[in-house]
């Protein structure tokens, strides 16, 4: 198995979050048309995985843009 740095697996989590945020700004788009700017703020804000797994699970299944 090949020596990953610090550095990589940083990158690589980093990568993740920004996949997993626009994932959820994807879903909220789709289902609902443009996504204001203070609420990709805070999609954007969000630093841990399992938090933006949930919601997009959320993005996917909430009624109204309002009730996200």
């Amino acid at each position: 198995m090949p020596h990953i740095t610090l550095f990589q697996e940083i990158g690589r989590q980093e990568g993740s979050l920004a996949q997993a945020r626009e994932s959820v700004i994807e879903a909220l788009e789709i289902r609902f048309g443009e996504v204001s700017h203070e609420l990709r703020e805070r999609i954007n804000s969000l630093d841990n995985l399992r938090t933006l797994k949930a919601q997009h699970r959320r993005a996917i299944t909430v009624p109204s843009l309002d009730e996200f």
